[in-house]
């Protein structure tokens, strides 16, 4: 169907005014560029701030509607006085939606402000100055107090004169839209050490007006509200929500909270009250409460890694919550916070465990004012397994906080697994009864009292690291913030008892770790009849050693590694045992002490413990059918290289059962051994012997003994055709030694047996090479058993000495596997030199004689 001429007549002026728009739009396009736009904005921006504005791309659209678009928008903090130098706003993207057709009747509806990933930073620094008062609007030079911002959606507008707002300003210029994505605002006090802050903040905001009242409605969330001192906050991670709709009296200057419904974490609360005086200094009187409660909505108050163990902790009961904020908000004060919390009656649960913490009480309440800070539990009382346990607490002076807390209760031990999760393998038994109190002030705490006491009832510890549970623990332990003491506190471990006094002075410096408090000091006694090291120390480790003493491989000397070369040792990968910075006295009695390897009795001493170094003082015990009695240090400040310093008396210890707990030669010796000597060294981190670090020197007795199976003795017997001398029975065996260089020196060593007596000078390296000089001395009745290659019949008399026994020189080399034994027969042919020539001389001289007899006769 064709189209009339007075049809397209009127279509083409109606197309006109299309036209004319679609031309003015293109118009304002190509009018306001990137660089005029900036021109135009940031200078009256920094002008309105007194801030350096910085935009990263600035651009005006005009489809579907007229806006202004920002990006990378950063307004500068405020400049010295101890600000930072974070932006004091920042944002990725700014976009401002005008209306088309008010702005043409010169009326600007502003449809929705949208900020991307704003980032408010407000910031009060030591001297209470904020970084937010010196924007237009702040505070005058005759220190009036600033004007706050106006509501969030209204653009603020001068007032008439006489202070009353322009005719129609209320509904004149509104943002009937506002809306936040991903932002951030961030509160930090230099003055009070304060921070708080909401990250992943989302906000949408619908404005509306009825007359002089601005309607504002919408919502907010956060999931990462964090408070508490700058650089360390108490908690974060907090959900905050709310939902609220407000009213804004623009003639009462007026904000009334219609309805505000918040969560914080699960905590349903209900927000009411108003705010006056909202362009001058805010006067806040808001309400926020809860009449019924769920505990367990209670408990989502506690951030997470709070209540890491107690995952799944469930709640039954009702509680009240009165918050109350009141007070005017200027540059120099803050809004008043009180409130209370109260709960009876309510229990707590695990879902896995047969029983709740029953008949929990709470009455706490909590001021933040001017004159008062004060979070106070007057009264917490619960039930746990039937036995009753009360605490209250006082926190003073959040800035600088004071505290006052005591608690106590009783507890039967057995009970615990039935309303608390135990980590797997914990076993406990018992009664305890505790009492406590602490007071003074939380950055102090060297300065803090604390007093209190524990009574232990056959009380039992198992868990799946203790080496042995612990059981029958009977005592009291009593303590104040200067000493902590235990009298006769007894217990037994595995199959060991102990009974233990001990006293502790100045602890809270072992505590706190304050290297300028006094020195933590404790004295102590121990008394056992029966100990055994395996029942208070851990396994050691598949391949490893037990930390306490290394036992060297069989066939080796003491502190040589398999496979290490001589000299050194091969590494465990295993400290030693530290020890902590306390000065220890110890007295110890102990009927029988069990180790891997070793059992000794009567154990008795005194040990000093200061500085990582264990002084011992007089330390007896019996040991091999002897006794032995140690004094000297074991400096451990090196734990891989502990250091030592001891000397060693022993009397009558069997030769065999101890030597051969250290070394092959001790498998070959027996006889009731007597020593005295001095030892200096270090030790591996396994204490382990280090040979190479060994040094000292002493004397040894050894009676009625016997040495067997020495290859340097049956090589004796094999060269004098003498099997007796292959074991050799001896009455006494002594000597001097010294220990230098990695080597034993032996001097005048001497074994009196029945084949013979030995005498032996030089030295044995502890890595088992051999260098000394053999002297045998044997009866003259042994002569006619002797075959030594060489010299056979008359010969042997050659080695007698002027005794008339018969005296055998070697030198012996190599080592005690392989040894090279060679008879030195220097003296002997030096002997029989001397008899061929007496032999000769004397023959000269009877031949002489023959002469002259024939001479006289004729």
């Amino acid at each position: 169907m064709s189209i009339s001429r007075r049809a397209k007549i009127w279509m083409a002026i109606l197309a006109v005014p299309v036209v004319l728009v679609v031309a003015a739009l293109v118009v304002l396009k190509l009018m306001f560029t990137e660089e005029r736009l900036k021109a135009m904005v940031i200078p009256r921006v920094e002008a309105a701030t007194g801030r350096t504005v910085a935009v990263g791309d600035i651009s005006l659209s005009v489809f579907p509607s007229i806006a202004l678009t920002m990006e990378s928008v950063v307004v500068s903090n405020r400049r010295g006085e101890g600000f930072s130098d974070r932006p004091f706003l920042s944002l990725d993207g700014l976009r401002v939606n005008v209306r088309l057709l008010p702005l043409l009747h010169s009326s600007i509806e502003v449809t929705s402000l949208e900020f991307d990933r704003p980032v408010l930073f407000l910031e009060v620094n030591a001297k209470n100055r904020t970084n937010y008062e010196d924007l237009s609007g702040g505070a005058s030079e005759q220190g009036h107090a600033p004007q706050a911002p106006a509501p969030a959606g209204a653009v603020r507008q001068p007032p008439a004169s006489g202070g009353a707002p322009a005719e129609g300003g209320a509904a004149a210029l509104l943002v009937s839209n506002l809306v936040v994505r991903h932002g951030a605002v961030e509160y930090v006090s230099h003055r009070e050490n304060y921070a708080a802050g909401a990250r992943d903040l989302s906000m949408t905001m619908d404005v509306g007006s009825e007359g002089n009242t601005i309607i504002l409605a919408g919502d907010a969330a956060t999931d990462s509200l964090s408070y508490g001192p700058v650089g360390a906050p108490l908690f974060s991670g907090l959900h905050a929500a709310l939902v609220a709709r407000m009213k804004y009296a623009v003639t009462d200057d007026r904000v009334s909270i219609e309805r505000g419904d918040m969560v914080f974490q699960s905590m349903p609360l209900r927000v009411s009250g108003t705010v006056d005086h909202v362009r001058a200094a805010p006067a806040l009187d808001l309400s926020i409460r809860a009449d019924s409660l769920n505990i367990a909505d209670l408990l989502s108050l506690i951030p997470a890694e709070y209540l890491k163990k107690a995952e799944g902790l469930r709640g039954e009961g009702i509680a009240h919550v009165r918050i109350a904020v009141t007070g005017s908000v200027t540059d120099s004060t803050s809004a008043e916070i009180t409130g209370s919390i109260t709960a009876a009656g309510a229990s707590l649960r695990y879902p896995q465990l047969p029983k709740p913490v029953t008949d929990i009480s709470i009455v706490s309440e909590f001021a933040r004012t001017a004159k008062r800070q004060e979070f106070r539990i007057g009264k917490l009382t619960a039930s746990l397994g039937g036995a009753p346990v009360h605490m209250s607490l006082t926190l003073s002076n959040f800035n600088d906080p004071s505290i006052d807390c005591s608690a106590g209760g009783s507890l039967n031990l057995a009970t615990v697994r039935e309303f608390y999760p135990l980590e797997k393998g914990t076993e406990l038994g018992g009664d305890v009864t505790a009492e406590f109190r602490v007071t003074g002030k939380v950055s102090a705490p060297m300065a803090m009292r604390a007093s209190g006491s524990m009574t232990l009832r056959d009380v039992s510890v198992n868990t799946a690291a203790s080496p042995k549970p612990v059981r029958k623990i009977n005592g009291t332990v009593t303590f104040n913030n200067d000493v902590a003491s235990a009298k006769q506190l007894s217990l037994v471990i595995g199959q060991s008892d102990m009974s233990l006094s001990c006293t502790v002075k100045n602890y809270l410096t072992l505590v706190m770790g304050d290297r300028k408090s006094p020195q933590c000091t404790a004295t102590m006694a121990l008394r056992s009849s029966h100990l055994y090291t395996s029942d208070i120390m851990a396994s050691p480790a598949p391949g490893g050693t037990q930390s306490g003493g290394a036992v060297p491989p069989a066939g080796g000397p003491a502190g040589k590694s398999a496979g290490a070369p001589p000299g050194k040792v091969a590494a465990s990968g295993k400290s030693a045992f530290p020890l902590p910075p306390v000065v220890i006295d110890a007295n110890a009695e102990i009927g029988t002490l069990t180790m891997e390897k070793f059992e000794f009795t009567n154990l008795k001493g005194i040990l000093h413990v200061a500085n990582g170094v264990v002084t011992m003082q007089n330390l007896s015990l019996g040991a091999f059918g002897g006794t032995v009695v140690s004094n000297g240090s074991l400096d451990l400040n090196r734990p891989d290289r502990p250091t030592f310093d001891l000397t060693l008396n022993l009397n009558g210890v069997d030769a065999n059962a101890f030597l051969s707990r250290f070394s092959s030669f001790g498998q070959r010796l027996s006889g009731s051994l007597t020593t005295s000597t001095t030892l200096k060294g270090a030790l591996n981190d396994t204490l382990g012997l280090i040979p190479d670090a060994l040094q000292g020197g002493g004397k040894v007795g050894v009676r009625n003994g016997a040495l067997k199976g020495v290859k340097v003795s049956q090589s004796l017997a094999s060269q004098l055709k003498l099997p007796d001398l292959e074991n050799i029975q001896f009455k006494d065996w002594t000597n001097d030694y010294t220990v230098q260089n990695g080597r034993l020196v032996l001097k005048d060593l001497t074994i009196t047996s029945s084949p013979g007596q030995y005498v032996v000078n030089g030295s044995q390296g502890l890595d088992g090479t051999l260098d000394y000089h053999m002297t045998l001395y044997l009866p003259e009745s042994a002569a006619p058993k002797l075959d030594i290659p060489g010299l056979g019949g008359e010969a042997v008399s050659l080695f007698k000495d002027q005794s008339g026994r018969l005296k055998f020189d070697f030198n012996v080399g190599g080592t005690m596997d392989s040894p090279k034994v060679q008879l030195d027969t220097d003296a002997a042919r030096k002997k029989a030199e001397e008899k061929v020539k007496q032999k000769l001389q004397d023959a000269a001289k009877s031949k002489a004689g023959d002469l002259l007899k024939k001479l006289f006769k004729k």
